[in-house]
């Protein structure tokens, strides 16, 4: 997902370096986005600003009063218009007022929400691979706050607000950062009352393209769980999100139980998505070998388990 809006927002800011006055439509042709991102980075910042106290504050649109306190901390440097000027020209924004164009008096508001996630999240991104803190203002009492990134994650984890927000942030992270990421997620508070913390871990996974060792053992926990949740109940949630790693559905048929594998593979077809049936039954993983004592080594059809037929 992450790579799929960074490629769109891009996009779009090499139509807005035009529309902002700062590159001319020959030049953005043969520019390097390095080059455009060079030029949009001061509003780029602004709009971060924008987005990530927006999502602290649990506030859609940006009132005249929250862009004031904005512009307290990052002001646009000499040769750029008046904030709101800039922000009718950028196409990640959209105002509802009835007012006159780039009247300073004007709310706006993300074109999606998922876009002011992604804006929040490369903030995040951004002061984390810098070492920086935090930045946010709460719109109420219109004061700044300072955070360190991993305090604010520690804190914020469970937040379902954040849910994308965590998503995109590391998968914007470098690949060396992104086993730091999984590790303070891994750290307390945990989530003791249900799967959420297990849901962090798998979205977040599903972001990580690279295995290393941490993500390997990541998987590997994730299958655990998904064992555990068979034990409790007579159907797994995990498995049933079409998120959740094959690599871990795959660990946990080949440790569990008859009973377990049943369970799970239930779960697997209730998404209605049969790639992983069907690559255990159709494949290479075409059996799957009963881990009862007395039965080790006996191979048992999947058909039959799903079935809920006893082997004998």
């Amino acid at each position: 997902m992450t790579g799929v809006y960074k490629a769109i927002v891009q996009r779009l800011w090499q139509k807005d370096v035009t529309r902002l006055g700062k590159l001319s439509t020959y030049n953005v042709k043969h520019a390097h986005y390095e080059e455009i991102d060079a030029c949009i980075e001061p509003i780029e910042k602004v709009v971060e600003h924008l987005a990530f106290s927006g999502m602290y504050n649990d506030a859609v649109e940006s009132q005249p009063q929250h862009r004031g306190a904005i512009l307290r901390l990052v002001k646009l440097p000499e040769g750029w218009d008046i904030l709101d000027e800039c922000l009718g020209n950028i196409s990640f924004l959209r105002t509802s007022d009835p007012l006159p164009p780039f009247n300073s008096q004007r709310s706006y508001h993300f074109l999606h929400l998922t876009f002011q996630e992604f804006f929040a999240a490369q903030y995040f991104a951004r002061q984390r691979r810098a070492n920086n803190e935090l930045e946010y203002c709460d719109f109420k009492t219109k004061k700044w706050a300072k955070i360190n990134p991993t305090r604010f994650l520690q804190q914020h984890k469970y937040n379902a607000r954040y849910d994308i927000v965590w998503r995109f942030a590391i998968g914007l992270l470098d690949n060396n950062e992104k086993d730091n990421f999984l590790a303070t997620i891994q750290q307390e508070p945990f989530d003791l009352l249900g799967p959420t913390h297990q849901r962090l871990m798998m979205h977040c996974l599903t972001e990580v393209d690279h295995q290393t060792e941490y993500r390997c053992h990541a998987k590997e926990t994730l299958a655990q769980w998904l064992l555990c949740e068979c034990d409790l109940a007579n159907r797994s949630m995990l498995a049933e999100e079409s998120e959740f790693p094959d690599r871990s559905s795959e660990l946990a048929l080949a440790k569990g139980s008859n009973k377990q594998r049943v369970t799970i593979l239930r779960s697997l077809m209730s998404r209605n998505q049969g790639s992983l049936i069907s690559d255990i039954q159709h494949g290479p993983r075409n059996t799957v070998y009963n881990a009862k004592k007395g039965n080790k080594g006996r191979k048992l059809e999947l058909p039959s388990l799903c079935n809920n037929r006893t082997n004998t």
